[in-house]
């Protein structure tokens, strides 16, 4: 009987360490998880960011020149304090943002993304 005892200990054992190595597992794959979507979040936030500023210099850009540029290059001179060196790529996936101007409406749009801005609407 010690020997079967002894056998039942060991399994006991292995199934402690089995079980320990998948909580383990479990918790570094939410870990990592969460940091993976807090870094899309991130790239996100700054892409909005980049199309917020450039609807808002396209505004100033319309007060000082009474129409609208498809070029975002214009717009830097009408950008916020900081902001005049901001590339006009997105973030998420490096393609450069686009801006397309039809008479009196514009819309700036970040290529391979849900993101745009249609005359000052953002799509999200």
């Amino acid at each position: 009987m010690p020997v079967m005892e002894a056998q039942k200990d060991r399994q006991y054992v292995l199934l402690d360490l089995a079980v320990g190595f998948l909580v383990v597992f479990l918790v570094l794959f939410l870990l990592i998880t969460m940091g993976i979507r807090t870094h899309e979040n991130r790239l996100d936030e700054e892409c909005k960011t980049r199309l917020l500023a450039l609807a808002t210099a396209e505004q100033l850009y319309l007060v000082e020149n009474s129409k609208f540029t498809a070029d975002l290059e214009d717009l830097r001179p009408f950008l916020e304090p900081g902001s005049e060196r901001m590339p006009m790529v997105c973030p998420i996936n490096g393609n450069p943002l686009v801006a397309r101007v039809q008479g009196d409406r514009y819309k700036i749009i970040a290529p391979g993304t849900k993101f745009y801005i249609e005359t000052g609407d953002p799509s999200w």
